[in-house]
């Protein structure tokens, strides 16, 4: 068994337990999907948090999935959820 099929497992087993058996990948890729995640950077000081909205003037994107300061890069970024 290779970690990738125990992982695959024990989703499978989550989402028995949980009541939300409907994850289907082959559908998944037919349809395609309406999130992508991005990386990006801060325009002004601060940490984006977990489920911040993000902006482009007035319109919503998406989500942060996660952000922190980037010390190799010298400035706060992370990865958030855009809408397609």
């Amino acid at each position: 068994l290779t970690i990738g099929g125990a992982n695959r497992l024990y989703v499978r087993l989550m989402e028995q337990k949980n009541g939300t058996d409907n994850f289907n990948p082959l559908k998944q890729k037919n349809t395609g999907v309406s999130r992508a995640l991005y990386a990006f950077q801060m325009q002004e000081p601060g940490i984006a948090r977990n489920n911040m909205q993000v902006y482009q003037g007035q319109q919503a994107l998406g989500v942060v999935s996660s952000g922190s300061f980037l010390p190799t890069l010298n400035y706060a970024g992370g990865l958030a959820l855009l809408n397609k």
